[in-house]
């Protein structure tokens, strides 16, 4: 009895070893080694490629003037150089163009063109995306809370719904409330959750009514979902 105990116990100290030198021994994918050592470029990204080639080209193509100008103006150094300069001398430094170059997690780098008499410059500047406004602006733009990241994940925890939202807490700052709505659009079109995105009949066509009547409760709906989304952005 005591020498077949014995045997148990020898054949499980075996089996342990040997189960030991087949794990050390078993060669591991070179993919997985290497993430386990060092995230990849792709990992590292905020937005994927399409939708940071889509935003940027968007962005410059159709937001120049009522946002990505403000941007500059109201959230990096180059207001408060505008400011000082042309208190001596009005329109001796104007802010006359700008351009997203690219969009990192915590920031918009920005080309901005700018003109003094009759030369123009582009100068390199970056806008973090949960900026408050220089302070000689604060008065032209008062500030807003920025974005809880607790609620900005519990809302959704997709990059270009993180995007969209501290975008839109920027462009209340500036007042370019008409474009809040383009970059919800924005989202939903680049893969984001879809929050804000109304179905297309909301199951009126079951409302035992004529469809102008489904129409104004359809529009009613539309308009209380765009104010509750900027109020809240």
């Amino acid at each position: 009895m005591v020498h077949n105990h014995y045997l148990r116990s020898v054949c499980l100290i075996l089996l342990t070893l040997l189960s030991a030198v087949v794990a050390f021994s078993t060669p591991r994918p070179a993919a997985a080694a290497a993430s386990s050592v060092s995230p990849t470029a792709e990992d590292n990204t905020y937005l994927n490629k399409e939708q940071l080639e889509f935003s940027i080209a968007y962005l410059n193509e159709h937001h120049k003037t009522d946002v990505l100008l403000p941007f500059v103006k109201a959230f990096s150094d180059l207001g408060t150089t505008a400011i000082k300069k042309n208190a001596w001398i009005g329109g001796s430094y104007q802010i006359i163009d700008a351009s997203i170059t690219d969009i990192t997690q915590d920031e918009l780098c920005l080309d901005a063109s700018i003109k003094q008499g009759e030369k123009i410059k582009t100068e390199s500047v970056k806008v973090h995306l949960d900026s408050d406004p220089v302070p000689g602006m604060l008065r032209t733009y008062p500030t807003l809370p920025p974005c809880n990241p607790m609620h900005l994940n519990h809302a959704s925890k997709l990059p270009i719904d993180n995007f969209v939202r501290r975008m839109n807490r920027l462009c209340n700052i500036v007042k370019a409330y008409s474009a809040t709505g383009k970059m919800i659009q924005l989202g939903v079109q680049m893969g984001g959750k879809r929050v804000g995105k109304l179905n297309d009949d909301m199951y009126l066509n079951q409302v035992p009514h004529n469809r102008f009547v489904r129409k104004y409760f359809y529009d009613m709906a539309s308009e209380a979902a765009l104010d509750a989304t900027i109020l809240c952005s």
